[in-house]
């Protein structure tokens, strides 16, 4: 019994920089594939709201959607009694 632990060791220390080698890529791995099943989860959804973008702005982060800013305003227009 104590060989084997002393065995397992040996082998676990002689083997150590292939783990982490090992371990490393499956760390690189996981965010791509995570974010891969997200777009394909999400696909239908993500395909509708990029064909209602109108405008786009990649490092300013400003998206403009036009079709809910206007059925928006509709409706604020229809509930909102006028005020003068």
């Amino acid at each position: 019994m104590a060989y084997d632990f002393i065995a397992s060791v040996t082998w676990l220390l002689a083997n150590v920089e292939t783990i982490r080698a090992v371990f490393g890529l499956i760390t690189g791995l996981a965010w791509p594939v995570v974010v891969g099943l997200f777009v394909w989860w999400f696909r239908k959804e993500i395909g509708r709201l990029i064909s209602r973008i109108s405008k786009f702005k990649a490092l300013g982060a400003e998206v403009e959607i036009i079709e809910e800013a206007k059925e928006a305003l509709e409706v604020a227009k229809a509930t909102v009694p006028n005020v003068d």
